[in-house]
């Protein structure tokens, strides 16, 4: 379908692509020039779809020139269609009476930002939502991943009534749009599919077990976005090919890639000069190419006054060049070290309650008995002091905060935490005891502070990532 006021060649049909990894890319086009790239489904490459020209800037004739000279496929080729009447507010945008900004009741972003105080609705909205989660947790609540709570949906509630501010259905109440928007999402959590493909909005609000949960990975402290090194030399190589004869260029397209079975030289090249996040997988592609073709690293003898003809030397620039090189085997090692971490868990009961202020404490981890006999986690593991004390300073340092049963976070919040070992019991003058990390927690979530007096929730448990070694005979 033609777009108005833009050209458009498409390159492949936007099914190919997961669903919400196309994005618009100007960066380092010529003006009025963009390109929609996304991630390939079948290929888990970083992908051109389509692009898109200007109407005001370019005709239909210089737009065909320019795919033709960068070896853009211009068959699929659809002009611009003119806009006939004068634009006006679309009839979905919600009018300036409809809009607010901020909240009376609520800190800012407190449906979006972990962490954020506990969401406050109206009494009626309130024991429609709370009516919602029984009847929802009735028929779904056993499968993996598909219970609910809350403040999961007062979070979805209120970010409706955000987005009612700005666009919503024509005669509907803030209320009905934001209810809407729940019952979408509790249709998500059922089915584990979205009524609409666009519906991905709160995907971060979903159980953590959910198949559409954007879940935390083992590479997450690991930078994937190539440094401006690795960029320039993308860049040159791919201002290389451009000078050099279409027969004597070096890398391949993505449908010569395509023919070959191996990745396209010359899409990696957009991708890292325009600094996009790579895949894992891509790393790993990255350093085997660099491992292939290191005699390709300097331009050859008779060359160097024109390297836009050595096919090979351009060819590594695609891919970074001995900047890349470096590059991608560093995050392979990263990588690598994140591999070998394995998950850990320990469950401790709590020791002392505080009815009236809603304190619980209590051993976290006990990692060594009185007589110091080490204690043996879930994995047959032993946690060591530094490990347990790097845990227990980069949660107070970075986090503070509870979940409940691993899943619904922010239901509690860090009142109290020492981690205990012999050096600072003989330091403080204390009797001999136990080696582990005491915690306290001021309970906000009145479910939780319930099953807490009730005894359902009677352990503290805590679980982290470590390196394992093999103990010394």
């Amino acid at each position: 379908m033609p777009f108005v006021g833009e050209h458009a060649a498409r390159q492949k049909s936007p099914a190919q692509f997961i669903e919400g990894s196309i994005r618009r890319v100007t960066d380092n086009m010529p003006s009025g020039v963009a390109l929609l790239i996304g991630e390939n489904e079948n290929t888990r490459l970083q992908e051109v779809q389509s692009i898109r020209f200007d109407a005001d800037l370019w005709t239909p004739t210089k737009s065909k020139a320019w795919l033709k000279e960068n070896e853009y496929e211009s068959d699929s080729f659809e002009e611009a269609k003119e806009e006939v009447e004068k634009k006006t507010p679309k009839s979905w945008e919600a009018k300036p009476s409809e809009r607010r900004t901020g909240s009376a009741t609520n800190e800012p972003e407190s449906a979006t930002r972990q962490g954020a105080k506990e969401i406050k609705v109206s009494e009626a909205v309130e024991e429609s939502l709370r009516n919602k989660v029984t009847e929802h947790n009735k028929k779904h609540g056993e499968k993996k991943g598909r219970k609910v709570n809350f403040r999961t949906l007062a979070a979805v509630y209120r970010r409706g009534a955000g987005a009612f501010s700005t666009s919503h259905r024509p005669g509907m109440t803030r209320n009905q749009w934001s209810m809407g928007r729940v019952n979408a999402f509790l249709h998500l959590v059922a089915t584990g599919k979205p009524k609409s493909a666009k519906y991905t909005t709160d995907n971060d609000l979903l159980p953590l077990q959910h198949p559409r949960s954007v879940k935390k990975g083992k590479y997450d402290h690991i930078n994937f976005r190539p440094p401006q090194s690795v960029a320039d030399n993308a860049a040159k190589g791919l201002e290389y090919r451009q000078m050099a004869k279409p027969s004597q260029r070096g890398g391949l397209t993505t449908e010569e890639a395509g023919q070959a079975g191996i990745g396209s030289g010359v899409q990696r090249a957009v991708n890292l000069k325009n600094r996009d996040n790579v895949t894992p997988d891509t790393v790993g592609r990255m350093v085997s190419f660099f491992a292939r073709h290191k005699k390709n690293a300097q331009i050859d003898e008779d060359k160097r006054g024109k390297p836009w003809t050595d096919k090979g030397y351009v060819a590594w620039l695609l891919w970074g060049g001995t900047a890349g090189e470096t590059w991608a085997n560093k995050i392979k090692r990263q990588m690598e070290a994140a591999d070998v971490k394995k998950a850990w868990q320990v469950s401790v009961p709590i020791s002392k309650l505080s009815t009236e202020k809603r304190l619980a404490f209590g051993w976290a981890s006990v990692i060594a008995e009185e007589d110091g006999t080490p204690v043996i986690d879930h994995q047959e593991d032993r946690i060591s002091v530094q490990e347990l004390e790097r845990a227990a300073y980069d949660y107070v340092q970075n986090s503070r905060e509870s979940t409940e049963m691993h899943e619904r976070k922010g239901v509690a919040e860090l009142v109290e935490s020492c981690v205990l070992t012999p050096e600072k019991r003989e330091a403080l003058g204390m009797p001999s005891g136990k080696t582990g990390w005491w915690i306290g927690f001021r309970v906000n979530d009145d479910d939780v502070w319930q099953k807490v007096k009730d005894g359902t929730y009677s352990e503290f448990s805590i679980g982290g990532s470590a390196k394992r070694k093999r103990a010394q005979a």
